[in-house]
């Protein structure tokens, strides 16, 4: 994962700090996780989710989302069209943006998946979360993200062990 970003005028800009992390170890084996996990046109199946461009898997891979959960202070359906940045099948890392949406979070959210394998055949989830540079100092949709990727990981959980 990049550590560095290019500013406007082509000068290293620096990365800003994750916002949240939602970190679980859960009952499952790895391969099964990832193989949930990463399905970005299928999971979390509590979404729904529309493909809008490219392959499923690869970077580039554009979808919609809605039913997005965490949320209580609108009455209108919560969507957002998130693209894969990147994946990596061999390290069990995934990291997407949004584009647009109408949640109130500004384009440029940025959120990477990790899994690893520990022991007893049990997975460590790593799912972190930063906001745009606009919005990066503002607490404000903190709890909505991190109520929605905790229903994310608890939903994997029963999805992989099965």
């Amino acid at each position: 994962m990049a550590t560095e970003a290019a500013g406007a005028k082509g000068e290293a800009a620096p990365i800003l700090p994750w916002n949240g992390v939602v970190e679980r170890t859960i009952s499952a084996p790895l391969e099964k996780v990832w193989m949930v996990a990463s399905d970005f046109l299928r999971f979390p199946n509590l979404l729904t989710i529309e493909p809008v461009e490219g392959e499923n898997g690869v970077a580039g891979c554009t979808r919609k989302v809605s039913n997005l959960p965490g949320r209580t202070d609108t009455h209108s359906q919560q969507w957002a069209k998130q693209k894969l940045v990147e994946i990596n099948a061999k390290e069990h890392i995934f990291s997407y943006e949004f584009l647009e949406n109408n949640t109130g979070v500004d384009p440029g959210y940025y959120s990477t998946f990790q899994a690893q394998q520990e022991e007893g055949g049990k997975t460590l989830v790593r799912w972190a979360f930063r906001f745009s540079p606009s919005q990066a100092g503002s607490d404000r949709f903190v709890p909505f993200i991190l109520s929605g990727t905790n229903l994310y990981v608890e939903e994997l959980e029963k999805l992989a062990a099965t």
